[in-house]
């Protein structure tokens, strides 16, 4: 395949990841006609190549190319030499996917010189990194030098917990990364302790006449802070506990903040947007390098002043509207706290950190006045850490014998823990009855000899996973006999493979909505009942219409994944279809993994009571390349068929309907079902929104 993703298209100088050398012009045939010619690819998919217009002060239109073909080399014509005219080149595969940019060609550059970076000796145009800071990537790892906080470490952009360099791998599993582990290959190990590391220790009962508070612990005689089965270790040394850490390789954060742990939030330019989701972190001005790069404006888009644009310097707006001139009115989570106003703009339940941060809810469960992200035992409103009985049993010790209750057999007996021959409450004439010269665990009235787990340690395996109670750190687990990254009893798996543990992952089919937000969706979180959570599936999704009491649900076909599904607060600058209101609002998807140049069909369910009677998008379209509102009703091709409140979407990748119109394997579209002017929402709060009122029973299926 040539390309690595669409997230590096992006104009450079020097190409990394598609093999072409560079685009020059030729000696031009005529004034008005340049020639191109460059090296071939060597990729066996490879298609063709797409050549791209754009004269100075403009963006290109990637939908559009100048010239399309096989050849390399090529000829177009252009209208105005005394304009700067620039070139780039873009190859592509038989999937229809697109390579990164080739350097920029230009055309009346070397004719009228103009430097746009004065003081930098080195650059005429400010690229990526803006003027003064090269647009270099020392270690090939496709980020620039200014946007890589390990520039020399290609494996890593951000120094993470071990540093640039240093990989943060865990090799034996142990939970301790390998750079603070000084046993990294031995997961039951961090330390060498006395026999060394591989091996385990001859003994770890406490010595004579020390009372053991944690008999099932092999490794602590006392809770401690973390309770007994849980170490009380500092991994990465912040000086809080890995028991109370949320992130306990990062010696920075005990909680991931907006970042997560490991990376940084920090907002070096102080304009709201921190680094991790800032793409200018250096520029308060913008978070997203434009045309002209960071550190510098883009060129003025305004209209002319008769148009009074009351925002000169903001080529997107002409009102400041509720964020202001130069940031957009956007709502990134749906959760109606557009960014401007919200700190957490990726959490729909949240506009502020809080205490816990974004992404993780301030919520007490058991109401102890402690959050359930500071609280080891969220169930508990007597404790907030497992002490030594662990989470739902107090810690208390009724006989006063130094034993608490949960580990002492005899709770109301201060001189015995255990009923020994004669019971609680009547001493034992001898520990037990076998003589002294044949047992070797004189002091326990269950052993003769100390087995594996020792003198006063049952040698037992409560949950028959073959590793007996007293080498299981989850005895009661037979999965696990470590608390892992999930602790206890909780899998440590990552079902979507996106990295995340399920235990930590908030968006499991990673659609864009949260987990949360779709366990209250219609149906209980199964819209389309099939028996299947919509959490659990990137092809369903149901949103809240603007009224905050009704949903909207969707399905793409099996196989195919809704990565962006979102009501659209700021509608485009284009009035609206003349006689038509959209009083349901806008709404946006991407649709991705459809095939290249395949169709599909799409189901979505409006609230029970509304029938709409025509079907809008927003976009670009073969008649009209400009974006623009058209009705899109079925035409035997493309198009939507309406029954009721139930719209059935006939979809074909690059054709009408789709924004895109080059084949890219995906749908993407701004769209809203119409009503005659005047026309009353539907109320319908009491009633299962996800429930089709037409004649359609099934919800999806792929054409062939």
């Amino acid at each position: 395949m040539i390309l690595t993703t669409q997230d590096h298209f992006r104009i450079t100088l020097t190409i990394i990841a598609i093999g072409l050398v560079f685009l020059f012009p030729m000696i031009a045939i005529a004034q008005t006609q340049v020639s191109f010619a460059w090296q071939a690819n060597s990729e066996p998919d490879l298609e063709g190549y797409r050549l791209f217009h754009r004269t100075e002060g403009n963006a290109y239109n990637y939908s559009n190319p100048a010239w399309e073909g096989s050849n390399t080399t090529c000829s177009i014509n252009i209208t105005n030499e005394e304009l700067r005219h620039y070139f780039v080149l873009r190859a592509f595969d038989t999937e229809g996917l697109q390579s990164v940019n080739s350097d920029e060609a230009c055309f009346g550059c070397t004719t009228n010189p103009t430097d746009n970076c004065p003081n930098d000796p080195n650059k005429t145009e400010p690229g990526i990194c803006g003027c003064g800071d090269p647009d270099i990537d020392t270690d090939g790892d496709g980020t620039l030098d200014c946007n890589d906080q390990c520039p020399d470490d290609p494996d890593k952009r951000y120094p993470g917990t071990c540093g640039c360099d240093v990989s943060d791998i865990d090799s034996d599993g142990d939970g301790t990364l390998d750079c603070i582990d000084n046993c990294p290959d031995d997961s039951e190990k961090i330390e060498p302790g006395v026999n060394g590391c591989g091996f385990p220790e001859s003994s770890n009962d406490p010595p004579p006449g020390v009372n053991d508070n944690c008999p099932n612990d092999p490794n602590k005689t006392e809770p401690g802070t973390c309770g007994c089965g849980t170490a009380d270790i500092d991994t990465d040394r912040d000086g809080t506990l890995d028991c109370n850490d949320n992130c306990p390789n990062d010696p920075a954060k005990v909680n991931p903040g907006g970042c997560g742990c490991g990376v940084p939030d920090t907002d070096s330019d102080g304009d709201g947007t921190i680094n991790c989701n800032d793409n200018c972190p250096d520029d308060p001005e913008k978070i997203q390098p434009g045309i002209n790069g960071c550190g510098f404006p883009e060129p003025s888009n305004d209209p002319p002043p008769e148009d009074n644009d009351n925002c000169p310097n903001d080529p997107n707006k002409s009102e400041p509207s509720v964020c202001g001139c130069g940031i957009p009115d956007i709502d990134s989570d749906g959760d109606g706290t557009l960014n401007c106003n919200d700190t957490c703009p990726n959490d729909s339940n949240k506009a502020n950190p809080g205490i816990c941060g974004c992404g993780i809810s301030d919520i007490d469960t058991d109401g102890d006045g402690s959050l359930n992200c500071n609280d080891n035992c969220s169930d508990d409103p007597a404790k907030t850490n497992p002490g030594g009985c662990g989470c739902g049993v107090p810690d208390i010790d009724s006989d006063g014998d130094g034993s608490l209750d949960c580990n002492d057999r005899c709770p109301n007996d201060p001189d015995k823990t255990k009923p020994g021959v004669n019971g609680c409450g009547v001493p034992d004439s001898s520990d037990d009855e076998t003589p002294e010269e044949i047992d070797n665990c004189p002091g326990d009235p269950n052993k003769i000899e100390p087995g594996v787990c020792g003198c006063g340690s049952p040698d037992i395996d409560t949950d028959d996973d073959g590793t007996l109670n007293c080498n299981d750190s989850c005895p009661g687990d037979p999965e696990k006999t470590g608390p892992g990254i999930c602790g206890c009893g909780v899998a440590d798996i990552d079902t979507d493979e996106d990295g995340v543990w399920d235990c930590n992952d908030t968006d499991d089919d990673n659609d864009g909505i949260s987990d949360r937000a779709e366990n209250k969706g219609p149906n209980k979180g199964d819209a389309n009942r099939d028996g299947i959570p919509d959490k659990l599936q990137c092809n369903v999704g149901s949103i809240k219409t603007s009224d905050q009491e009704n949903y909207i649900s969707m399905e793409s076909p099996e196989g195919t994944c809704i990565s962006v599904f979102k009501r659209v607060d700021t509608a485009p600058s284009e009035e609206f279809p003349r006689d038509t209101d959209f009083i349901y609002g806008l709404y946006e998807y991407d649709i991705q993994d459809i095939g290249y140049g395949k169709s599909i069909v799409v189901t979505i369910i409006l609230p029970q009571g509304a029938s709409p009677d025509t079907f809008y998008v927003y976009g670009q379209s073969s008649e009209d390349p400009t974006d623009h509102w058209y009705e899109f009703l079925d035409d035997d091709q493309t198009g939507a068929g309406i029954d009721e409140n139930t719209i059935t979407l006939f979809l074909t990748d690059a054709q009408r309907g789709d924004n895109v119109l080059t084949k890219d394997r995906k749908i993407v579209s701004l769209w809203a079902p119409g009503y005659p002017t005047g026309t009353e929402r539907a109320y319908n709060p009491d009633t299962d929104s996800a429930t089709g009122s037409g004649s359609s029973s099934c919800f999806v299926e792929c054409l062939p």
